[in-house]
């Protein structure tokens, strides 16, 4: 995930459930990150990352695939993307 996919308009995303992992560097289409003392990651291992302001990162997706508890819930469209104008 890079900055195409998360915007750093308020800082960087900040990692779910690894509060001691840091993102250092997004470029474009990449993100490189320095993992917590006790963080384990695997190579393939999804992780989810907070963005640091929504709003901009919103505006760059068609929908929300909404979940909750783990369990795909619905897909809600993202009336508003591209309406920046």
């Amino acid at each position: 995930m890079g900055s195409k996919a998360c915007s750093t308009a308020d800082g960087k995303p900040i990692f779910k459930d690894y509060p001691k992992s840091k993102m250092t560097l997004l470029t474009e289409e990449h993100g490189q990150f320095k993992a917590g003392k006790d963080d384990s990651f695997e190579i393939g291992q999804k992780v989810e990352l907070i963005p640091g302001h929504v709003c901009p990162t919103v505006n760059l997706y068609d929908f929300f695939n909404v979940i909750k508890n783990d369990k795909y819930i619905d897909k809600w469209e993202i009336s508003a993307r591209g309406k920046n104008y």
